[in-house]
């Protein structure tokens, strides 16, 4: 069976068109979408597939997604970039960059633990809105 692919993709970026598709014949995709941005230009804008595995309902270009983790590699990258400039520093405490965040205890977490998901903070119990 022949997934549907639509969008659009510059020349130069052929195979990740031809990796997308692929995804869906020998990956078990159901339905994805990609998109990459290169000095402003959209050179890849591909959706495809179904929106679910009863394939009754074609991925559209404006079909919703529930996006769950995928802004730890840009929040990741963005950080280290800073860090590679000197504008942040792993080894100082979150409150030093965002001064709310020393509320109940937390004055001590550096920004390498809540990189690395060692803070200790797995849930917020009895939180008051505006709490950090």
């Amino acid at each position: 069976m022949t997934v549907p692919v639509h969008g659009h993709c510059a020349e130069g970026f052929l195979p990740v068109k031809q990796q997308f598709e692929r995804n869906f014949t020998n990956g078990g995709e159901v339905g994805a979408r990609v998109a990459i941005i290169e000095r402003g230009e959209t050179v890849v804008d591909l959706w495809g597939g179904y929106t679910s595995a009863a394939k009754d309902l074609q991925w559209a270009d404006d079909t919703l997604v529930c996006c769950m983790s995928v802004s730890k590699g840009v929040v990741a990258l963005c950080a280290h970039i800073l860090a590679s400039r000197g504008l942040l520093d792993y080894e100082a405490p979150v409150a030093a960059y965002w001064p709310e965040f020393a509320a109940a205890g937390k004055h001590h977490v550096t920004v390498r633990q809540a990189m690395a998901h060692q803070a200790s903070l797995a849930f917020i119990d009895n939180a008051e809105p505006g709490d950090a």
